[in-house]
């Protein structure tokens, strides 16, 4: 059973990766889009994967995943109803990776030290998707999808939150890397008591976290 799972999901990956590649090649003779709007491509995808009754069936045999993904996928994604952008300081990023340890932490390279926090920052959704347990995990990871651009006014790494009103919250993370290139990656918010209502709201799920957020809605495409 395992071994079949895991050549489903390789062929999964085989496949996104080829067009994923595709997008990327036909990106750069458009115009520069915003990360708002590279966000909505991505909630797209993620909308079209989740109402493929083959995506599901190929992806796993679990009937409670298929179901969880298909009432995912029954929500309407066509316009969020709110957007908030989500930016923890080096600081504060360096504060939660050097838990490990002073001693530790002192040791590591520099590196070392900026990939553990980009790694951190980058898993915020899981961990709360984790809360809600192994399978809301589970589906979600299912459920991500993940696209590579460039953006050369890009500065920091950020979450955007897209809220709907007849669907699931979706996060997705943009990482910055070399040369302007920008990874967002896009998962559901299955956590059930994640709020989703305001900016004072979500900053302090955050700090229940111990994660210093700086909350800010998006109220135009940047």
């Amino acid at each position: 059973m395992m071994r079949r799972i895991t050549g489903k999901v390789l062929i999964l990956v085989t496949f996104a990766a080829l067009w994923l590649s595709g997008c990327g090649k036909e990106g750069k003779e458009t115009e520069e889009l915003s990360f708002y709007d590279r966000g909505l491509e991505i909630v797209q995808m993620m909308w079209e994967l989740t109402s493929s009754q083959e995506y599901r069936s190929v992806m796993t045999d679990n009937e409670e995943l298929q179901t969880m993904i298909e009432d995912i996928g029954s929500g309407d994604y066509s316009v969020p109803e709110a957007v908030y952008s989500i930016s923890v300081s080096r600081e504060d990023l360096e504060g939660l990776a050097s838990m490990t340890g002073e001693e530790t932490w002192s040791s590591m390279s520099e590196e070392m030290k900026e990939f553990m926090m980009r790694r951190i920052f980058a898993s915020f959704a899981s961990q709360i998707n984790g809360i809600g347990g192994a399978t809301k995990l589970a589906a979600s990871s299912i459920c991500a999808v993940e696209k590579t651009f460039v953006n050369e006014t890009a500065e920091e790494d950020v979450i955007y939150l897209y809220t709907f009103q007849n669907g699931i919250p979706i996060a997705v993370t943009f990482l910055i890397g070399e040369d302007h290139a920008v990874n967002g990656n896009g998962m559901f918010v299955l956590y059930d008591a994640f709020p989703s209502g305001s900016e004072k709201e979500i900053g302090e799920f955050f700090a229940g976290m111990g994660i210093q957020a700086d909350v800010k809605t998006v109220t135009q495409h940047r």
